[in-house]
Protein backbone atom coordinates (compact mmCIF):
# COMPACT_ATOMS: atom_id res chain seq x y z
CA UNK A 1 0.00 0.00 0.00
CA UNK A 2 1.07 3.55 -0.60
CA UNK A 3 1.62 5.69 2.44
CA UNK A 4 -0.92 8.47 2.81
CA UNK A 5 -0.21 10.53 5.89
CA UNK A 6 -3.31 12.70 5.51
CA UNK A 7 -4.97 10.74 8.31
CA UNK A 8 -2.31 12.16 10.66
CA UNK A 9 -3.47 15.72 10.19
CA UNK A 10 -5.36 17.20 13.09
CA UNK A 11 -7.05 20.50 13.48
CA UNK A 12 -7.30 22.26 16.79
CA UNK A 13 -9.24 25.31 17.75
CA UNK A 14 -7.56 28.65 18.31
CA UNK A 15 -8.49 28.39 21.99
CA UNK A 16 -6.67 25.07 22.31
CA UNK A 17 -3.69 26.43 20.42
CA UNK A 18 -3.56 29.40 22.79
CA UNK A 19 -3.78 27.06 25.78
CA UNK A 20 -0.84 25.04 24.49
CA UNK A 21 1.20 28.18 23.88
CA UNK A 22 0.45 29.50 27.37
CA UNK A 23 1.38 26.16 28.94
CA UNK A 24 4.66 26.07 27.01
CA UNK A 25 5.49 29.64 27.96
CA UNK A 26 4.84 28.88 31.64
CA UNK A 27 6.94 25.71 31.45
CA UNK A 28 9.82 27.59 29.82
CA UNK A 29 9.65 30.44 32.32
CA UNK A 30 9.53 28.00 35.26
CA UNK A 31 12.37 25.91 33.89
CA UNK A 32 14.72 28.85 33.82
CA UNK A 33 17.55 29.45 31.37
CA UNK A 34 19.71 26.63 32.73
CA UNK A 35 17.03 23.98 32.10
CA UNK A 36 15.62 25.08 28.75
CA UNK A 37 17.98 22.84 26.77
CA UNK A 38 16.89 19.81 28.81
CA UNK A 39 13.20 20.75 28.41
CA UNK A 40 13.58 21.08 24.64
CA UNK A 41 15.46 17.79 24.49
CA UNK A 42 12.72 15.99 26.43
CA UNK A 43 10.01 17.48 24.23
CA UNK A 44 11.92 16.46 21.09
CA UNK A 45 12.33 12.92 22.43
CA UNK A 46 8.60 12.65 23.19
CA UNK A 47 7.82 13.92 19.69
CA UNK A 48 10.19 11.31 18.25
CA UNK A 49 8.48 8.53 20.24
CA UNK A 50 5.05 9.72 19.10
CA UNK A 51 6.22 9.80 15.47
CA UNK A 52 7.57 6.26 15.74
CA UNK A 53 4.27 5.05 17.23
CA UNK A 54 2.37 6.68 14.37
CA UNK A 55 4.69 5.07 11.82
CA UNK A 56 4.16 1.66 13.41
CA UNK A 57 0.39 2.17 13.55
CA UNK A 58 0.35 3.22 9.91
CA UNK A 59 2.32 0.14 8.92
CA UNK A 60 -0.07 -2.09 10.88
CA UNK A 61 -3.10 -0.41 9.31
CA UNK A 62 -1.77 -1.03 5.81
CA UNK A 63 -0.94 -4.65 6.67
CA UNK A 64 -4.50 -5.15 7.91
CA UNK A 65 -5.84 -3.45 4.81
CA UNK A 66 -3.84 -5.85 2.62
CA UNK A 67 -5.21 -8.83 4.56
CA UNK A 68 -8.79 -7.58 4.24
CA UNK A 69 -8.33 -6.88 0.53
CA UNK A 70 -7.00 -10.41 -0.01
CA UNK A 71 -10.09 -12.06 1.53
CA UNK A 72 -12.37 -13.77 -0.95
CA UNK A 73 -15.36 -11.67 -1.90
CA UNK A 74 -18.87 -12.98 -1.47
CA UNK A 75 -22.27 -11.53 -0.72
CA UNK A 76 -21.60 -11.60 3.06
CA UNK A 77 -18.42 -9.49 3.13
CA UNK A 78 -19.07 -6.83 0.51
Amino acid sequence: MTSNKSWRKASISLEDELGIEIALRIAISEAGPESIAELISKMAFENYKASKMLDQAEEYIYELEDVVNSLPRNKHNL
